[in-house]
């Protein structure tokens, strides 16, 4: 008798058996994730429901465009220095009962041709620009004598001349404001501008 032989493995026999063995592996792949993360599908309405605001978000910035900050108008511009706290009327910041960006203007206390600046921005709830500028400049032990200061993350003192803003309007900008003043400072960081605050950090 003519023994049985077993036909030779072709290209074609092979392929087939490395994709069976890449679609079972899928599968079982797949049942371990759904047995370890099925109980998670109660959150999928809330998921959909998130990502259909980050796709809102995502189109937003075509939409909707922030007003430059104007050095050249007084409108724009604050100036603090040597104005006593008692007399200093935050009502008069600019866009001062609005929320918006805002930057107070320094410089180094014991070396006057430094400057800085804090990027800040009023966008949660009931704040304003001019009640964030306040929550500052009422912490300055020297405020009565309307010397105002802030200390950089090495503790040295700078003097706030002057506040420059920005104010918007109705959501969506409080919101895209936040992300606004997050992206200023690290670029301002990596151009290689003197800071008095970074991303996230509170005094």
């Amino acid at each position: 008798m003519t023994p049985n032989k077993s036909p030779e493995p072709t290209a074609v026999g092979a392929c087939r058996s490395a994709v069976a063995v890449h679609v079972a592996s899928r599968r079982w792949l797949s049942f371990f994730r759904s047995a370890k993360y099925g109980h998670l599908t109660k959150y999928k309405d809330i998921v959909q429901t998130i990502n259909e605001e980050i796709k809102h978000f995502n189109s937003l910035p075509a939409q909707h465009r922030f007003e430059l900050l104007d050095a050249s108008s007084h409108k724009s511009w604050f100036e603090v220095a040597n104005k006593p706290w008692r007399e200093l009327n935050l009502g008069l910041c600019p866009y001062g009962h609005s929320k918006g960006l805002y930057v107070l203007c320094a410089y180094q206390k014991d070396d006057p041709a430094s400057y800085a600046a804090y990027v800040g921005k009023a966008s949660i709830g009931s704040e304003t620009i001019a009640s964030r500028v306040g929550s500052w400049l009422g912490k300055s032990p020297e405020r009565t004598n309307g010397v105002y200061t802030m200390n950089d993350v090495s503790a040295k003192s700078f003097i706030i001349e002057a506040v420059i803003a920005m104010g918007v309007g109705e959501q969506p900008m409080p919101a895209l404001t936040a992300a606004l003043e997050e992206f200023v400072i690290d670029e301002l960081q990596l151009q290689g501008i003197h800071l008095l605050n970074g991303k996230g950090v509170k005094r």
